[in-house]
This record gives C-alpha cells, structure tokens and sequence, in this order.
C-alpha cells in the first residue's frame, strides 16, 4: 500500500542507491570487482522489490517482494560488513544505514 511513509522509505532507498554507486567505483578502483558488484547489485535489486511491494495487488505478492527485499538487504549488509572488516568500508555510516534500511523495509517495522 502506497502510503506517505512508504514513499519516504523508497527515497532513503534511493538515496542509499547514491551512495552504494560510490562504493562501487571505489571497490571497483581497489580491484574489487566481485563485491562491488555484488553490492550495487543487492541495492538496486532491494530498492526495486520494496517499490513492488508497495504497489502489490494482494497479499501474497507483498509478501514476497517482502521477502526480496529483505534477502537483498542481507546480502547487502553481509558484504559492508565483510568490506569493513577487511578496511575497504571506511564510512560506518553507510553499514547503520542498510541496517536501518532493513528495520524499516519489514513490514513489521512499518
């Protein structure tokens, strides 16, 4: 369901989106293709599952654009953390918010 908040939501996705697209040249002049990859792809994948579900038809569709987004944002949050520990993630912002992303994408948290 389209809601006020849903669409604030979709614009920090967005604006995550930004972020995580300098991330990825900067993994990608580090000679860290993969994860970059990985990373942006996890990204725009969540951002587009959230906006799916809050336009679905019924129920059962919101439910798995859901769970899509949900897995994207844990891959996400998987390979920042990954990156942090290895010194490539050098802004610990950009880790609390995909975790804050996460809280707010779930259902329950909306």
């Amino acid at each position: 369901m389209e809601t006020k908040e849903n669409l604030q939501i979709v614009k920090k996705l967005f604006e995550f989106s930004i972020q995580m697209i300098n991330l990825y040249e900067y993994l990608i002049e580090q000679n860290k293709k993969p994860i970059a990859v990985r990373l942006l792809s996890s990204t725009l994948n969540a951002t587009c599952a959230y906006q799916n579900r809050i336009v679905a038809d019924n129920k059962k569709d919101e439910k798995e654009y859901e769970q899509k987004t949900n897995n994207n944002l844990k891959n996400i949050i998987y390979w920042l953390e990954q990156c942090h520990k290895s010194g490539y993630l050098h802004e610990e912002e950009l880790l609390a918010e995909a975790y804050k992303l996460q809280q707010l994408c779930s259902i329950n948290g909306t």
